[in-house]
Formats: structure tokens, C-alpha cells, sequence
């Protein structure tokens, strides 16, 4: 067995242990369950589990970031969508751990290889496992662009993205001085993902198409935040559909409710009706 996962291993049953979280176990009660039932039995374990933003990063031996690789106890909104992706296509705890590090890394688990913008990298990187259906649920779809500034996102970066480590002011400085000189290797660039427009996607003959364990991102055209964090961005939150009881809910790791929740997808879309940077809805479904 290799080293890199045998420590994983028992490091994911200790910290599961640590929480209340029998990964094993989980596990094993999934595998008769088909791949939709599975994103729903595993986004169900999680509900009421709470909002922390960027909890996970690289590990106690990053550079950068050290949070942990893994966690079942504190989710955003991509992280819970990583981790019950993970789960749902793994048999075992060494398939977890693989599959996580395929999802949110393109290469070696590092900050510069992690899928960052959900728009850009994750989507891509993750082409194979995801289908984008927005289109096939609606006759009506719109676009949206952006250009993604990742040398102007370096630039940006202030303390806040040294995270994970008892060390001292100075110290994080000059990790996050290194961290900014990686700004020239990164390269710009635009892309686009259809999107359905809210107005469309509350109508039941859009919501009743959307498989259960699809992934819902939250689509902000253009979202104008290069003067915040140096670039745009195009989607600004993700969760799930689930199908209960024939209706179709949307559950996320929400910064507002402050933990992981259910809220009717509809409802959850018609306060945005005519909100000025919250436009629609990108449906993305697993292989």
C-alpha cells in the first residue's frame, strides 16, 4: 500500500471517529443504492452540518494553505458539493480520498493546481465525471462570459489566504509574498456556460426535468468583482437538486442559513427574479 494513502486512511478514521462520522460504514450502506440515491444519502448525512467558508486547503504540510484535505463536519457550498461527489463514486475510504483529490486538483494536490473558479477550472477539470444538461431542460437559455483574471486574483490576495497555520503575522507575510510571485505563471482567460434564465427555471416543466443529484450553480453574469478580489467571475454559489417527494429542493452549504439545508428550488430562485447580478441557473449531471 502506498504510504501517502495509508496515512490518509488512518487519518480519515481517526478524524471521522473524532466527529461522529463512520466513513466506512457509510460506505458500505450506499453501495446497493443507484448513483442519484447515493448524492441523496450522502448530501441527507450532512443536513444541518455548518457553514465555514474555505474549510478545507492542501493539508498540515502545505505551503499555503493547511487546512484539512477532508472534512465532515464544516462545509462551503463547493466543498459540500466536492465531498458528496467524492463519496457517492467511492467504495472504500482510499477511493474517497482519491476521488477528492481528482475533483478539486488538476495534477498534485497544491494551492496553484486547486480548481479555484467553478466557472473555469472546476467545471473543466471535471469533464467525464459532470454533463452540462442546462440546455436539454430549457428551449430558453442565455450565455454568460467573463474573463477569468487569475494574475489580477494573485495580486489580490491579502492574509486571509494564508490559512492553517500557528504562525506569526510575518511569517504569513512572507508566505503570502511567495504565494503572489506565482501570479505571472497563471494565464487569463475567458469563458463561457450556458444558463437558464430564472424566469424559466421556476416554471415546473423545467424544475420537473432536473435529475435528482444534479449539481445547480447559481449563474452572475460577468459578476462584477475585479475591484474585490481582481476578476469577474460567472457563477457565485452551487448545491444540489434533490427530488422529494416529486418536488425538487435545493440543497446547499448556505452562508445565509449558516449550515447545510433544504429550501424548494423555486423558492429558493423567485426573491432573484429581478435582481441585478443573479440571472439564472447551470444544471450540471453526474456520468
Amino acid at each position: 500500500m502506498n504510504n501517502i494513502l495509508l496515512i490518509f486512511l488512518l487519518s480519515t478514521l481517526s478524524f471521522s471517529k473524532s466527529i461522529n462520522f463512520d466513513l466506512n460504514q457509510a460506505l458500505k450502506r450506499s453501495q446497493h443504492l443507484s448513483l442519484e440515491s447515493k448524492i441523496e444519502f450522502f448530501s441527507n448525512l450532512f443536513l444541518g452540518k455548518k457553514y465555514h467558508d474555505g474549510p478545507l486547503g492542501e493539508g498540515e504540510h502545505a505551503e499555503f494553505d493547511a487546512d484539512p484535505l477532508f472534512r465532515f463536519d464544516l462545509f462551503d457550498c463547493t466543498t459540500f458539493i466536492e465531498t458528496v461527489l467524492s463519496l457517492s463514486i467511492s467504495s472504500n475510504p482510499m477511493e474517497f480520498h482519491s476521488n477528492l483529490e481528482d475533483i478539486r486538483y488538476n495534477g498534485e494536490i497544491s494551492f496553484v493546481n486547486r480548481n479555484h473558479f467553478i466557472s473555469l477550472d472546476w467545471i473543466k477539470d471535471n469533464e467525464g465525471l459532470i454533463e452540462d444538461i442546462t440546455t436539454q431542460l430549457s428551449q430558453v437559455t442565455l450565455e454568460a462570459s467573463s474573463i477569468i483574471q487569475k494574475t489580477k486574483w494573485y495580486e489580490k490576495m491579502n492574509l486571509d489566504r494564508i490559512q492553517g497555520f500557528d504562525i506569526t503575522e510575518e511569517e504569513k507575510l512572507k508566505k503570502l509574498e511567495k504565494l503572489k510571485k506565482l501570479a505571472p505563471h497563471v494565464v487569463d482567460q475567458q469563458v463561457t456556460l450556458p444558463y437558464i434564465p430564472i424566469s424559466e427555471a421556476i416554471k415546473n416543466n423545467v424544475l420537473n426535468n432536473i435529475p435528482s443529484g444534479s449539481i445547480i450553480n447559481i449563474v452572475r453574469p460577468n459578476w462584477n468583482l475585479a475591484s474585490y478580489i481582481g476578476t469577474n467571475l460567472n457563477i457565485s454559489h452551487q448545491g444540489l437538486a434533490i427530488k422529494i417527494n416529486k418536488e425538487v429542493y435545493f440543497r446547499h452549504a448556505s452562508s445565509k442559513v449558516g449550515e447545510v439545508s433544504d429550501i424548494l428550488l423555486k423558492d429558493y430562485l423567485k426573491p432573484y427574479l429581478d435582481h441585478k447580478t443573479i440571472k439564472g441557473i447551470n444544471v450540471l449531471k453526474l456520468y
